[in-house]
């Protein structure tokens, strides 16, 4: 594959992990009690590296509810870190909910599971 090639394929990846990015935040928005849009900017960064590493190193076949339950053990694992109880509780409800909406065979069992073993939900 020559350097054309090489470039639609990066240009293509990046386009695909945009589409997850946006796509989870969509989900979060329409199904969870949560508004990703209002959650700070440094952690949403985060968030979004994690589904950008999954999405190009293990997992290029990520779907929308996957990426947004990773989104929201990133979340989780941030509450806990600051030791916020209540931001905890509203992001383990929003992994409830999530995977109440989700279509059957959306998300995998090991990204539910370690998704599980992040957060407790």
């Amino acid at each position: 594959m020559g350097l054309f090639g090489n470039l639609m394929n990066a240009v293509g990846g990046m386009a695909g992990i945009k589409t997850m990015q946006l796509g989870s935040d969509r989900l979060l928005l329409n199904h969870t009690i949560l508004d990703p849009f209002a959650v700070p900017g440094p952690l949403k960064d985060m968030a979004n590296e994690a589904i950008r590493r999954s999405f190009l190193t293990e997992i290029p076949t990520i779907t929308e509810f996957e990426a947004a339950l990773l989104k929201l053990a990133v979340y989780c694992k941030a509450a806990e870190a600051i030791e916020s109880s209540e931001h905890l509780e509203l992001f383990q409800t929003a992994v409830t909910q999530i995977r109440e909406v989700a279509e059957p065979g959306s998300i995998r069992p090991a990204i539910s599971l370690q998704v599980t073993a992040d957060t407790g939900h």
